[in-house]
């Protein structure tokens, strides 16, 4: 039989190979974990300014906060262009390292938009946007194509029109019915 003996600096290259490895994977280790503090600093940054510039700057009446002359509002143009932001720098080896740091603010601006309509629905009911945007505000006074509120226990879902357009429904309704 055949004996397979390691000398003791073959065994030292084996050690140090698998020490090096070992270090390796540790600062691959550390590195995701900045990583991941990086990506929660930036979107909770980027949710906490735009929440801030919002409180101090939208209509306290109606909470606006639109680009001027447009029903089009900052925050959900903000999310846009960051988002955009980040796929164009990913293209460029100049602007490379700076992709996720765009993609983390178009990140954490567009989940505080979104909560903001999430909540917003849950007290009405209703999918709006904050501000109206014309196409998917509907519902939102004063926002460019506003539809008529709609309440569909207000009349039976087998007639044919609603009461507004059936005079029968209407009567009864003045009759007290």
């Amino acid at each position: 039989m055949a004996s397979y003996a390691l000398s003791h600096s073959e065994l030292g290259k084996i050690t140090r190979g698998i020490s090096k490895r070992d270090a390796d994977i540790e600062r691959e280790r550390e590195g995701s974990r900045v990583g991941k503090g990086v990506a929660l600093g930036a979107s909770y940054g980027a949710a906490f300014a735009v929440g801030y510039l919002r409180g101090t700057k939208e209509d306290p009446n109606t909470g606006a906060w639109n680009i001027p002359s447009t029903t089009v509002d900052y925050e959900a143009a903000l999310a846009i262009v960051l988002a955009a932001g980040a796929f164009g720098a990913s293209y460029n080896p100049k602007t490379k390292p700076y992709s996720n740091w765009l993609c983390f603010a178009a990140l954490g601006t567009g989940c505080h938009y979104l909560g903001q309509i999430g909540r917003k629905m849950g007290r009405t009911g209703k999918f709006t946007t904050v501000a109206g945007v014309p196409g998917i505000g509907y519902g939102v006074p004063g926002s460019v194509g506003a539809l008529p509120q709609y309440d569909p226990t207000s009349y039976n879902p087998t007639q044919f029109s609603p009461p507004y357009a059936d005079p029968v429904a209407s009567s009864l309704a003045s009759a007290g019915v």
